[in-house]
């Protein structure tokens, strides 16, 4: 993670993007308070003449490492908890991760919206225990809305193609579910 070693050149941008890494790899493992510090210190050169050395130190505070305990589905009635729970990037016994939680609710949006329930209105919202160490996800989908399904297609304007052949290409049916990917 750390993209230097002892005898290479000195490269700021590179100890940069060492920390980035290690702080996203303690944010991905459930550390989302954890620090990573850098501090350089000149050194004299191993023999007269020599090249200057310098002395990276990398401290590191990694605080509390949350995990999700629970994760409960409530008011879902088109989609099953299984399938909710399936997409989610927070699970049960691994780390809670903050940033998921924004993540997770569009993506289940996107499960509705797949299925014709343009309207779902879904909350996310996250418990952690009072030593910061568990957390209990809970989905409120607090509104699938209706399913709104095609009911017909209106065909005009086309003079070489025959209207059989179009409809055959849209694959024409009554009562397919629509979703904000037909809609452009």
């Amino acid at each position: 993670l750390f993209p230097m070693a002892p005898g290479a050149p000195f490269d700021e941008s590179k100890i940069g993007a060492g920390v980035a890494a290690l702080r996203e790899a303690y944010r991905l493992d459930g550390y989302s308070a954890a620090t990573v510090a850098v501090t350089t210190t000149e050194a004299p050169p191993l023999r007269a003449g020599g090249e200057p050395r310098v002395v990276v130190g990398v401290a590191i505070t990694e605080g509390v490492g949350a995990r999700v305990t629970d994760v409960v589905v409530s008011g879902a009635t088109r989609l099953t908890a299984a399938e909710i729970t399936g997409v989610m990037r927070l699970k049960r016994d691994a780390p809670f991760v903050p940033g998921f939680i924004a993540a997770d609710r569009e993506t289940i949006h996107d499960q509705y919206d797949l299925k014709g329930y343009t309207a779902a209105v879904i909350d996310v919202r996250v418990r952690l225990s009072d030593d910061g160490t568990r957390a209990t996800v809970t989905v409120d989908v607090v509104n699938e809305g209706p399913q709104t399904v095609v009911d017909q297609i209106i065909i005009t304007g086309n003079r070489r193609v025959s209207e059989a052949t179009i409809r055959t290409a849209i694959a024409d049916r009554k009562s397919t579910r629509l979703n904000s990917s037909h809609v452009k």
